[in-house]
């Protein structure tokens, strides 16, 4: 709308009166998109991306939602959206200030992790290095080629990806990605041995649209799996069937993904709520199985009371894997329970059901199986202590299951509850969490484990 308000001044003796005369004016709609700054991309694609089309009703909304399409492209190193000098009857003109990014940037990063049961720091603790190498704008249509290479004590990745945006009617960024990831499960939280070791290679095309507080996307590939380096024994400490030791499997995959983002600030939220969904179909090109993987998610955040600054939240999620037999399902595929972002109580993984296996000392071992069904609960307090640290208290639960009809068995339940410190950084928090069952499995499992990392459990 067009408002205008005019002061009428009277007076009456000493007595001065202000009236102001509103005026609510008409419906301003959106005029021409002028381009503007030193950018070589097509423009066709710009103004696709925007979607500020001529004659749509002016909103403030609209023109966020258009800056940051531009912004997550990632070609721009600067974005500036204005309306024109001087309101029309009927619309008003919207100038866009673009400045291109360097074509070529190079970013490496590097990091430290610590999970423990104890507060030796040999055990438990990994490096984390990595590097991305951009290539921006290489044909003018806002697109991107990156390289990332990331290693840890036991996962490296490596991808490459192509993403440009699709002229559509509605603005779509589509994404080819090509990769290879190795990774080694270790025996035990700590331990050096190896359970087992993994390796995924595959290509994938993914569709992502992304409107106010929504985020739909559509991922289609080949993948070919490995699961090696496991003897008959640990197999069947894990309800692995044998025959796919060793065996690449290939499979088709498609995924829908959808997240609800109504989050008042998506680093520290206060208050507000997001939801998050996918279905994953895996169907082996060499066999007639095939499984569905389903995760939902939802969590929700608001002050403990009216203009408290102690922020209370929560966060529920469930996962079932469809038509499969359990021992079929890759280990990777499979649901898990334990660590920094599910039970605080338990080391990753580390939550039943468990397997067991004698290792070469005549000891009995535990292995995670992990879970066709899954559910998990998370409960936060998060107090202000200091300028940029909280303290945080929280109750975990969880229920993992092999089969969905035990979702139901009491002796099923997990839980743990503790305490964390959090100091907020630019990149955010980093976080220390530790916690205690409520209840220990087995008589030799240490009674909590501890966390370092960065960022919230959720």
């Amino acid at each position: 709308l067009t408002v205008t308000a005019e002061p009428t001044l009277t007076s009456e003796g000493n007595l001065v009166t202000i009236k102001w005369v509103c005026n609510k004016g008409h419906k301003v709609r959106f005029g021409k998109t002028l381009l503007k700054g030193s950018s070589r991309v097509d423009h066709d694609t710009v103004l696709n991306m925007l979607a500020l089309k001529e004659g749509k009703l002016w909103t403030k909304n609209r023109l966020q939602l258009g800056y940051l399409r531009l912004k997550q492209l990632d070609v721009f190193k600067q974005i500036r959206m204005y309306p024109a000098q001087g309101v029309g009857a009927n619309s008003r003109d919207v100038v866009v200030y673009l400045q291109d990014d360097e074509p070529f940037e190079l970013r490496t990063r590097i990091g430290f992790q610590q999970v423990s049961k104890n507060f030796a720091l040999k055990k438990g603790s990994t490096y984390k290095v990595g590097g991305t190498l951009l290539w921006r704008n290489p044909t003018y249509h806002a697109d991107l080629l990156r390289f990332d290479v990331d290693a840890t004590r036991f996962e490296r990745k490596i991808d490459g990806a192509y993403s440009v945006p699709c002229r559509l009617p509605i603005p779509v960024v589509a994404t080819f990605k090509g990769y290879g990831n190795r990774y080694t499960q270790p025996l035990a939280a700590g331990s050096r041995k190896t359970l087992y070791k993994v390796t995924q290679e595959g290509i994938l095309a993914n569709f992502t649209s992304q409107t106010r507080h929504t985020s739909t996307a559509f991922t289609a590939g080949f993948e070919w799996m490995e699961t090696k380096d496991i003897s008959h024994e640990l197999a069947a400490a894990i309800n692995f069937k044998a025959d796919l030791i060793s065996k690449k499997i290939p499979y088709f995959f498609l995924e829908p993904s959808i997240f609800v983002d109504l989050l008042d600030n998506k680093m520290n939220p206060k208050k507000g709520l997001f939801f998050a969904a996918s279905l994953k179909g895996m169907f082996p090109l060499k066999t007639n199985a095939y499984s569905v993987k389903m995760l939902v998610e939802k969590g929700m955040f608001f002050p403990l009371m009216k203009n408290s600054d102690i922020i209370c939240g929560a966060r529920i999620r469930f996962g079932h894997i469809f038509k499969e037999t359990f021992s079929k399902i890759m280990p990777p595929e499979r649901f898990y329970l334990g660590g920094a972002n599910s039970l605080r109580g338990y080391l990753p993984d580390s939550c039943p059901p468990l397997g067991t296996f004698t290792d070469d000392k005549g000891a009995i071992q535990r292995v995670p199986q992990g879970g066709k069904s899954m559910v998990n609960m998370n409960l936060e307090l998060r107090i202000p202590l200091a300028k940029q640290f909280d303290w945080v208290v929280f109750q975990d639960f969880g229920v993992l299951v092999e089969d969905i009809q035990s979702l139901s068995h009491g002796n099923n339940n997990l839980a743990s509850t503790g305490f964390g410190i959090r100091y907020q950084t630019s990149i955010g928090p980093l976080r220390f969490d530790i916690g205690w069952k409520w209840k220990k499995p087995f008589p030799e499992d240490a009674g909590y484990a501890w966390f370092l990392t960065f960022g919230h459990a959720f």
